[in-house]
């Protein structure tokens, strides 16, 4: 069988397809973004809310929420077809079903889209709407003909992000699906499993990479207790969307080597009593043989011990824990100088 991300039937991956189609795709998103980032500017620029010829990062940050999106589902898709590729072998289901499987991982539902833009939109209703100030965080002002502009730029910022989100989501819930089907695992070979724990990590990482660029773009997000908790539950968000979907394979694996370790248990009893039959008749030839047995067996439970259950590379578990820890290091180091620059 062979993989691909072409599955994708959802309108983000047909667009990240038709874009990068030919080569063109870092051009067009590239223009995106600067038309974006220029159409904002010079709204704020028009209507004298920013001195002609100052920029915001944040309003680079928002642009880039536009294009960025879309690329990014595009190079999940293709690492959900990779690692999808890499467990095939272990499931015993048939090509086709299998081709039906990937389709329903990469493609995910419209409904799930349009209910994540919704929420997501009437969050932002009502958080601007309740606090007016809050503009101000992200040097924003919609006054006169600039405000109808400016909004639809963030309609299409929250439709774009929220389809990336909700990717994030039905992903998260397929390889938990995927896991149910009982692939085939081995506790002495998880390279095959790997390819989803790169899948999740790379999710866990943009969530954590976006967040960042806010905060690093509007460091006094940092003092406002709403912005606080939104980014402290993406972080949450992003350490379940790493770890929660791998609990199905990290189950079957504790499962399989407990079954591992019983059976190896189980013949060391046998050759400890073999072992202590030749000592007492005095067989030397055959305590030599049961002793070399009993060694064996000791190293292997030994191995055993040692065999990791959760499907992950040391370093992508480490690298994600580093990418977890960052946001917490930078709000501490942001939190110390503060106080220092006060005293």
């Amino acid at each position: 069988m062979t993989v691909s991300a072409t599955s994708s039937s959802t309108w983000t991956g047909r667009l990240a397809r038709a874009v990068e189609r030919d080569g063109a795709g870092p051009i067009v998103y590239f223009g995106v973004w600067a038309a974006t980032f220029a159409i904002l500017t010079t709204a704020q620029w028009g209507i004298g809310a920013q001195p002609v010829g100052t920029f915001r990062l944040i309003h680079a940050v928002i642009a880039a929420g536009i294009p960025v999106p879309i690329l990014l589902i595009g190079v999940i898709d293709r690492s959900a077809a990779r690692a999808m590729a890499g467990i095939r072998p272990l499931l015993a289901v048939s090509d086709e079903e299998a081709v039906s499987i990937q389709g329903r991982l990469v493609s995910t539902p419209p409904w799930l889209e349009a209910l994540v833009a919704v929420v997501a939109g009437g969050y932002g209703a009502v958080r601007f709407l309740a606090d007016p100030a809050a503009w101000r965080l992200f040097d924003l002002s919609l006054v006169d003909w600039a405000a109808p502009l400016t909004i639809a730029l963030l309609a299409l910022f929250v439709v774009s992000v929220s389809a990336l989100f909700s990717k994030f989501l039905h992903l998260a819930v397929g390889i938990g699906r995927i896991s149910r089907l009982e692939p085939a695992v081995s506790v002495w070979e998880l390279g095959p499993l790997n390819g989803f724990a790169v899948l999740t990590a790379q999710i866990a990482a943009t969530l954590i990479a976006a967040g960042v660029a806010f905060y690093v773009a509007v460091p006094s997000l940092l003092a406002d207790p709403v912005g606080l908790l939104d980014g402290l539950i993406e972080l949450v968000f992003a350490a379940a969307v790493f770890v929660v979907p791998l609990r199905g394979i990290h189950h079957r694996l504790v499962a399989e080597k407990g079954r591992l370790t019983t059976v190896a248990t189980r013949r060391l009893e046998t050759a400890t009593e073999g072992l202590h039959a030749a000592i007492e008749a005095g067989d030397l030839p055959a305590m030599d043989a049961w002793n070399k047995a009993i060694g064996a067996l000791d190293i292997e439970l030994r191995r055993l011990a040692e065999v990791a259950t959760w499907p992950w590379l040391p370093d992508t578990f480490r690298w994600v824990v580093g990418a977890l820890m960052f946001p917490i290091v930078l709000f501490i180091a942001q939190f110390v100088i503060t106080k220092l620059l006060a005293a």
